[in-house]
């Protein structure tokens, strides 16, 4: 191999480990939103008419492939509705599927500490949803903001923040 050879070699193999360190230094770096949350009803905004639960909450396990999230919705009338969600941080499409046959894909990446969800989000075979989330820690990371937006077909758009509280 020429000098010239040898050092373009040592260059492109210094190039790909510093691409290596700074990969494993995000991964090391994201935000972890393990924890369980209580919703700040008073703090929070939500869909417009919709009814507001008596009490909300989500557990959310992290590592460095995934997050998991169980949201629980506790009615007026007691009942609690559970749905989980899995988001992968591979850039792979993740597909969530609810009892009621609501179907949610999503894709997620970082964007500095925030999490960016994107997604669509198929209610029936005639009605589909562009959804998009993101999710931040605050600096003492006592409380998680979610904002949310879901769009339907003809303009109508439903939008959320949730502030949530770190609970036990």
């Amino acid at each position: 191999m020429k000098p010239a050879q040898l050092g373009l070699m040592v260059l492109f193999i210094m190039a790909l480990g510093a691409a290596a360190s700074v990969l494993e230094c995000q991964a090391v770096t994201q935000t972890d939103f393990s924890g369980t949350w209580n919703a700040d009803l008073a703090k929070s905004r939500f869909v417009h008419g919709s009814p507001l639960p008596k009490r909300w909450y989500a557990i959310t396990q992290q590592d460095e492939r995934q997050l998991v999230r169980t949201e629980t919705f506790v009615g007026d009338d007691g009942k609690a509705t559970s749905q989980k969600m899995v988001f992968t941080f591979d850039g792979k499409e993740n597909r969530n599927l609810f009892e009621d046959g609501i179907e949610v894909r999503t894709t997620c990446h970082w964007k500095g500490k925030s999490l960016i969800i994107e997604g669509t989000i198929t209610f029936d075979p005639n009605t589909r949803a562009v959804w998009t989330e993101e999710l931040t820690l605050s600096p003492d990371g006592k409380s998680l903001h979610a904002t949310s937006s879901v769009k339907f077909p003809g303009d109508r758009s439903n939008d959320t923040d949730i502030t949530y509280v770190r609970g036990h």
